[in-house]
């Protein structure tokens, strides 16, 4: 195991904490705009790319960066409105009721953002061919010198992680794809990441 794996493990740790105390109907809320967060910033990250794309150079950087905004915004818009419709229904189930069905949807919203953070690592990592960039040829060399070490390190942190071969395994028996999560690049990066891990247990 290495680091990454116990930040995705506290991920999945804080999830069942907080559906403890959020409930059944926050936790059922907050898992349906996760789900729509992932399907939404995986389908149009690409179309803001032209947005934000104009001050991050590498292609790669700018669809990362726009998958997390866009999540990250929608999951936000999911929480106000949960609060909401949680206060118009004032539903209180039963003590443990409750607490139970909390905790399970906050192991299936860990598992989630999990996903999301491993898809839009693997999206940065394995990206497709780059656009020409247009520029001085030492600063085009800095540029992509430091874009491919980080990438390495990165794919190599992904590739190292046994919690991300999980995620992928779960990934390949409920295909994202099937579900309209890992659409374009992004189905790409997974394949390439579940190829690389093949490679690396086959290695060991």
């Amino acid at each position: 195991m290495n680091f990454f794996d116990w930040i995705l493990i506290v991920l999945f740790g804080l999830g069942a904490l907080w559906g403890f105390r959020s409930g059944l109907i926050t936790g059922a809320l907050t898992v349906a705009s996760l789900y729509v967060a992932s399907l939404v910033s995986s389908q149009f990250s690409e179309r803001v790319v032209s947005i934000i794309g104009q001050n991050v150079e590498s292609e790669s950087i700018a669809t990362a960066l726009a998958y997390v905004v866009i999540y990250v915004g929608i999951f936000l818009a999911g929480r106000i409105l949960a609060k909401i419709i949680k206060t118009t229904l004032s539903i209180v189930f039963l003590g443990w009721v409750d607490k139970i069905g909390g905790i399970g949807l906050g192991l299936l919203a860990g598992l989630l953002i999990i996903g999301a953070v491993v898809g839009a690592g693997a999206r940065f990592a394995y990206p497709l061919e780059e656009k020409e960039y247009d520029g001085d040829m030492l600063e085009k060399f800095a540029m992509e010198f430091v874009a491919e070490g980080s990438r390495d390190f990165v794919g190599s942190t992904l590739e190292e992680s046994e919690v991300t071969n999980v995620v992928v395994d779960i990934y390949n028996t409920i295909p994202g794809g099937a579900l309209g999560m890992l659409p374009g690049d992004f189905s790409y990066a997974f394949n390439v990441l579940d190829e690389r891990i093949k490679l690396e247990n086959e290695e060991d």
